[in-house]
């Protein structure tokens, strides 16, 4: 398949989320080499990991597209995973970049503390792909759920140093919301981006 996807993990003015794409093969786990996108490793092959970006209403959007047709033959899932600091709520929306029309969705709600979400997966069925929801909860964080399907640590050079605090979602400059900001988000419809209205 040569679709294009555009997958948004979007969260309320002043929450920092963290995002990670994870390619898995036949044994559900990272395949050799392994196919990722996290804050530490934003390029794959047909996979781009976006810096945050905040909109004029506070609404803080991470962004990856994913051309399938590119993403290498022993990658059979792409997982997508999720999680904030606090455990606030965030949504996640995968759309065909070329009908812009949305594939699946994801609505977090409330989770079990220090949690990341494997919200939604991306997987091979025969020659094409198809996307449907999970909701698996992982305790212990992104750092777990790496640890788990076989994949590196996300410490990197932009990474706290030993000793620092390691929580994954640690941040030298966390999001402030607007002030004087009362608007709210009912994040089981959230709002399009720029360009989907």
């Amino acid at each position: 398949s040569d679709m294009h996807l555009l997958i948004e993990v979007q969260s309320a003015p002043g929450v920092e989320h963290q995002v990670a794409l994870l390619g898995v093969g036949e044994d559900d786990h990272a395949t050799l080499p392994s196919w990722c996108l996290t804050p530490g490793r934003t390029s794959a092959p047909g996979g781009c990991l976006q810096m945050p970006t905040t909109s004029r209403a506070g609404v803080r959007t991470i962004s990856a597209t994913v051309t399938l047709a590119a993403v290498p033959v022993d990658v059979l899932r792409i997982l997508i995973a999720a999680g904030s600091a606090d455990d606030a709520s965030f949504s996640v929306t995968v759309r065909d970049v070329a009908t812009r029309s949305i594939l699946a969705s994801f609505a977090s709600g409330r989770r079990v503390h220090e949690s990341t979400v494997v919200t939604l997966e991306v997987y091979r069925r025969g020659d094409t792909w198809k996307v449907r929801a999970l909701g698996e909860v992982i305790t212990g964080g992104l750092p777990e759920l790496l640890l788990t399907r076989g994949f590196a640590t996300l410490q990197s050079a932009g990474d706290p140093p030993q000793g620092a605090p390691r929580s994954a979602f640690s941040s030298a400059h966390p999001p402030v919301a607007p002030s004087g900001s009362s608007q709210t988000i009912d994040w089981l419809s959230p709002p399009a981006p720029a360009g989907y209205e």
